[in-house]
């Protein structure tokens, strides 16, 4: 299915001080690409002289990258904003999420891990087997920690064995590239992460690490739970979204 990107802005206010802006792409996990969402901000913003932009996202997008530089185009502007999901997102929205002063989400809406093996997000590539694999440090230090215990009281034939199995599974260079790179995104989500969520050290980690791999997502419940500031989207809002949407395409 190829990918479609869909944008329409409405000023909702009559000081011209907020902005709807509406986010349609279809993608799948194996039809991405860029995002334009970056591109159509700043169309947003050089339209109106607006001070808070509301997000209305439907969209699979896992252009996290286009997410960060869009939060820190709008913080450089000291322009805020809100975002409303009404779809399964892909991780495109979890960054928007840790950087929005809300989030809004429908009952089925959902946002995505960013999952260190899903090629978007810049892990990098080995080949084992004929196969690619995107290397996740959270799933291969549990296992560099269990050999480092069998290595204490094994004979040196044995290290030797084990060690060309992990070389063969994947190099030194290989594992320390994604040890930085790891380090490298966290940092990112960090700096972006709204200061006054709740506990928003953490929530780097959830997305990263404990959401999942994949196709793992996280529901209202769980987001509630792990501090974001997030509510449903109510049967009058969702109304209203619809209608704000139906006239900005009308513009």
């Amino acid at each position: 299915m190829p990918c479609l990107n869909e944008f329409s802005t409405l000023a909702n206010d009559r000081n011209g001080l907020l902005s709807y802006l509406f986010l349609k792409e279809e993608m799948t996990f194996f039809s991405q690409r860029k995002s334009g969402l970056l591109t159509e901000v700043k169309k947003t913003v050089k339209r109106t002289d607006i001070r808070r932009i509301e997000l209305v996202i439907d969209s699979f997008s896992f252009d996290i990258a286009s997410a960060i530089q869009t939060i820190n185009y709008l913080k450089s502007l000291h322009i805020r904003y809100n975002l409303w999901i009404r779809s399964k997102a892909g991780s495109l929205a979890t960054v928007l999420a840790l950087g929005a002063e809300q989030v809004y989400i429908s009952s089925y809406g959902s946002l995505a891990a960013i999952d260190p093996t899903f090629y978007m997000h810049g892990f990098p590539l080995v080949v084992h087997n004929g196969q690619p694999w995107h290397l996740n440090p959270y799933e291969f230090q549990p296992w560099l920690k269990f050999l480092n215990k069998i290595f204490e009281n094994s004979s040196q034939a044995v290290k030797e064995f084990i060690e060309h199995l992990q070389i063969q599974a994947f190099s030194l260079e290989s594992r320390e590239k994604a040890e930085k790179h790891l380090a490298f995104l966290r940092q990112e989500l960090l700096l972006i992460t709204n200061p006054k969520y709740k506990a928003p050290e953490q929530l780097p980690d959830y997305f990263l690490k404990e959401l999942g791999s994949f196709d793992s997502c996280a529901y209202f419940t769980d987001l509630k739970k792990v501090g974001l500031s997030i509510n449903l989207i109510t049967k009058e809002q969702s109304s209203e979204l619809r209608k704000l949407e139906k006239k900005s395409n009308q513009l």
